[in-house]
């Protein structure tokens, strides 16, 4: 029988990279079908949690520095698996993939404590599945302010015109000079008493009065 690196990597328990890959895609692409199915995998394989966190938490890390200069290089991440990464089309941001990795880890930190890790492993991964991707503050504040100017944009319009409309009440109130009403007093009164306006009525005699 050959021994293969395949047989090596089951006989001492290593999780394969597809996995990892795998796992991230499902992410990425909000697949639960695909999650379930590499659940499943490592279940029936035996791995070991705390391994396959530690292992995904570095694939994470990876990623982050995909989109640096010689990120991977520097990473230590060799030239056949950087080929594999640069293959990647995902649209997470750098933040959306701090944000995966520090979930990861809290849970790597804590998992020690559970006595069912697989089950733990599970409910996690698949609340991942629910992750929103990181809102750009300064993006999301331009686009408050823009919709902001819209709102203020008529009312502004509305209140240009107000001061036009107060001048104007304003010059016929300085037409209505005391001796002006005077000489019109008994029409003013006619006009006033056809309305029916006795208070209005009562008023003007007062005014004259005075």
């Amino acid at each position: 029988m050959n021994i293969t690196f395949d047989i090596v990597q089951d006989l001492l328990g290593v999780v394969p990279l597809e996995i990892l890959f795998s796992i991230s895609d499902a992410l990425h692409d909000r697949d639960g079908d695909k999650l379930m199915a590499d659940l499943e995998v490592i279940r029936n394989k035996g791995y070991i949690v705390e391994d396959l966190l530690k292992d995904l938490i570095l694939h994470f890390r990876n990623l982050s520095v995909l989109n640096f200069k010689n990120g991977l290089k520097l990473a230590g991440v060799d030239s056949e698996l950087s080929k594999k990464y640069n293959q990647l089309n995902y649209t997470w941001s750098h933040k959306d993939i701090i944000r995966l990795s520090n979930n990861l880890s809290t849970l790597y930190a804590s998992i020690r404590q559970y006595s069912d890790q697989y089950l733990l492993l599970e409910m996690n991964l698949i609340k991942l599945l629910e992750f929103d991707s990181s809102v750009d503050i300064e993006e999301f504040l331009k686009k408050e302010i823009s919709q902001e100017q819209e709102v203020e944009t008529p009312k502004a319009k509305t209140e240009n015109k107000t001061p036009d409309v107060t001048s104007k009440k304003k010059e016929k109130k300085i037409d209505l000079s005391e001796e002006l009403l005077k000489n019109d007093w008994n029409q003013i009164v006619k006009e006033v008493s056809k309305k029916g306006d006795q208070s209005e009525h009562s008023y003007l005699d007062v005014f004259l009065e005075i």
